[in-house]
């Protein structure tokens, strides 16, 4: 959630960045740099799902090793 928040923060302020960038006062180093929190966060936000997701499958795992009472 944390990442999913930044990201949209970064994506926002990178649109900003090009935008003054294309009227000249912004240096295309600082859009780069912009650019590469964005990537950063997204890398981030993959890494916690993906995280997450196998957490969520060796629960599943090991319910589906639990013996059935019938």
């Amino acid at each position: 959630m944390l990442y999913r928040k930044q990201s949209a923060l970064a994506l926002t302020t990178r649109d900003l960045a090009l935008r003054e960038f294309a009227s000249g006062r912004l240096a295309l180093s600082d859009v780069i740099q912009i650019q590469r929190q964005l990537l950063d966060y997204k890398l981030k936000e993959s890494d916690a799902t993906a995280a997450y997701n196998t957490v969520v499958a060796s629960i599943w795992k090991m319910m589906s090793n639990l013996p059935v009472n019938n």
